[in-house]
């Protein structure tokens, strides 16, 4: 199944664009889809080891089995204080 994962801050900034769509088998997990878009755009890699996903709005565990209609968002770590 293709999901498109949608890209905010840094990561946006890294990849050069607003989402990315990765190929993932079937009940693929956030770890699967987490890998694959490593594995798409290496450029990521930093970014998505400290990142996590979110899967219909709601933050996924890397076990977590994603629908195949599910709306996912690559959150990156944020700082301030």
């Amino acid at each position: 199944m293709i999901v498109q994962v949608r890209l905010f801050a840094v990561a946006r900034e890294i990849a050069e664009r607003e989402a990315v769509d990765v190929v993932v088998d079937d009940h693929a997990t956030a770890g699967d889809i987490s890998r694959a878009l490593m594995d798409q755009v290496p450029a990521l890699e930093r970014v998505v080891r400290h990142s996590i996903l979110a899967v219909d709005g709601n933050l996924a565990p890397d076990e977590m089995i994603v629908p195949p209609t599910a709306e996912v968002a690559l959150i990156p770590p944020v700082s301030g204080g």
